[in-house]
């Protein structure tokens, strides 16, 4: 973590330059993901933002992306995610990828 000014650098000037619209979550993914790298971690544990098929975490896949989970499903983030649970729901699958292991939380069994 000693670099995450000139990390944080890097990235800002990345996003001016190409004129990237993004938010504070994906720009904080960008920043965790290039540490990472120059820390040659083994294993990350990714915290998604909202959860879903537009996540900024999306950009880990298969063969990367270890296992995904979607630990619960709830009416938070209607405005994005969707209208009910079974939207919602749908949108957050978004994680799971073909390849790779899922684990589901209690609350979203039955769905």
């Amino acid at each position: 973590m000693e670099n995450i000014v000139e990390t944080c650098k890097l990235i800002f000037k990345a996003v001016e330059t190409n004129n990237y619209d993004v938010r504070f979550f994906e720009i904080v993914t960008m920043i965790g993901l290039l540490e990472f790298k120059r820390a040659q971690c083994d294993y990350v544990v990714l915290e998604c933002g909202l959860g879903g098929a537009l996540d900024a975490t999306n950009i880990i896949d298969v063969p990367e992306l270890v296992c995904s989970s979607i630990i619960s499903i709830g009416l938070d983030h209607m405005d994005v995610l969707g209208n009910s649970i079974d939207d919602i729901a749908a949108e957050k699958s978004g994680v799971i990828k073909n390849g790779a292991p899922c684990v589901i939380g209690p609350s979203c069994q039955g769905l």
